[in-house]
């Protein structure tokens, strides 16, 4: 049994079920998300104290009344507010201030907070013209991009969404996004595919997201990522092929795509590469976000169980580390030229043994994709097998870390 300390206290864990390997039932992961979600409303608060005391006076009058919705509104309303992709880089700005290029300064991040309450609450806000710093600004929950060239006044209640501009036009919408074929100048709906939000088109989202593709590739400029931070869209086919590969790991391991659609929260398409690769990111700025390419159903069931990986274990990174002592960029990775710290090859070993056991249950149920199933094992399957040895032997794991690395041991045994 283990200790881990969070908002609700000391709390005893037994086991880490659903985390090395997706589960059809919520397990760990959803049990450290949903404390990651109480301790977001410290930190949301932190965010606005530091606004308040920063800001100038324009920011004042709706800091306070940021301040007085996050008071008002009771526990339960308050997790469902926050349980959303984009709020983890909002509240991390104080920590991780190169996040200024999604939010701007501390009182933008704060004021932007409100938008995770329209439609989860009954408050009435003033979003002022500073807060479209992209042009536009994204209502999460209804996933709708609002415009503006001035403030707009928003009235949130139980049964709908109301927005009036500086022009004097108002709009009226149910709580959960525009009626269907609804179209207006000022607003525009995103979409959805298999009921995850798709974000393409938010701008305050993309152009980020843009920039940690050409780190992350480090070949320097990337075509694509400029056409995603240009506001490229995936088209109605590029949404199918993501259902497509939906599908395909709904028949090849039902239990995972239980878990991809309980613990993804958003999708943003990236354009399709013509060198054979396709790209795919996890990122604190757009925490539990799919991000990636749609090129085909195998590659889309590949990305879901890599990127998943990662998203399994974000939730619990942030309340133990899991390998213990001081953890520098000094240890050989099969997946990179340059040194890794050894959470690194943790990541790795544990996404690719998933992406592994994928490709094992592709090449015994769908006979045409037999040979790019098994020249893909040829490829990942020693890389895991190389990092877990070295990971085994150099790492220390936490006590909780002990119960993963256990766990991983069978896994990597079976890939």
């Amino acid at each position: 049994m283990v200790q881990v300390d969070g908002a609700f206290g000391t709390i005893s864990v037994r086991e880490l079920s659903g985390l090395s390997l997706p589960d059809a039932q919520p397990g760990s992961p959803e049990f450290f998300h949903r404390l990651s979600l109480v301790s977001r409303r410290s930190r949301a608060e932190q965010l606005i104290a530091s606004a308040e005391a920063n800001a100038g006076a324009a920011w004042r009058a709706p800091l306070a009344a940021v301040k007085a919705l996050f008071e008002a509104v009771g526990p339960q309303q308050l997790a469902q507010a926050l349980d959303h992709p984009l709020v983890h880089s909002q509240i991390r700005l104080q920590d991780q201030p190169g996040d200024g290029a999604l939010y701007g300064s501390g009182a933008d991040a704060a004021v932007g907070l409100a938008r995770y309450f329209v439609g989860r609450a009954e408050f009435d806000f003033v979003l002022p013209a500073q807060a479209f710093r992209s042009g536009s600004f994204l209502l999460p929950h209804q996933n709708v991009l609002l415009r503006a060239d001035g403030p707009v006044a928003l009235r949130s209640r139980q049964d709908c969404v109301e927005l009036t501009w500086n022009s004097g036009e108002r709009v009226t919408m149910p709580t959960d996004g525009l009626m269907p074929g609804v179209q207006h100048d000022l607003l525009e709906s995103l979409p959805r595919v298999k009921g995850l939000p798709v974000l393409n088109g938010a701008a305050e989202v993309c152009a980020p997201l843009a920039d940690l593709l050409e780190v992350g590739q480090n070949r320097g400029p990337l075509a694509e990522a400029r056409a995603l931070a240009e506001g490229w869209r995936p088209s109605d086919s590029d949404l199918g092929i993501f259902e497509a590969g939906l599908d395909l790991l709904q028949e090849l391991w039902p239990q995972a795509a239980a878990t991809h659609l309980r613990t993804f929260g958003a999708i943003v398409a990236v354009p399709h590469r013509h060198d054979g690769h396709f790209l795919s990111l996890t990122t604190g700025r757009l925490r539990a976000g799919l991000v990636a390419g749609l090129v085909t159903p195998v590659q889309v069931a590949d990305s879901l169980m890599h990127e998943g990986a990662h998203n399994r274990l974000w939730p619990v990174f942030e309340f133990d580390p899991l390998i213990a002592g001081p953890d520098s960029a000094a240890h050989p990775s099969p997946w990179r030229k340059d040194p890794r710290p050894l959470k690194g090859l943790l990541n790795g070993v544990h996404a690719f043994a998933n992406v592994c056991l994928y490709y094992q249950r592709l090449a015994a149920a769908v006979p045409e994709a037999r040979q790019l199933a098994e020249q893909k094992l040829e490829f990942h399957r020693p890389r895991v097998q190389q990092a877990w040895r070295y990971l085994s032997t150099h790492a220390e794991p936490t006590a909780l870390g002990a119960l993963l690395f256990s766990q991983l041991e069978d896994v990597v045994a079976g890939v």
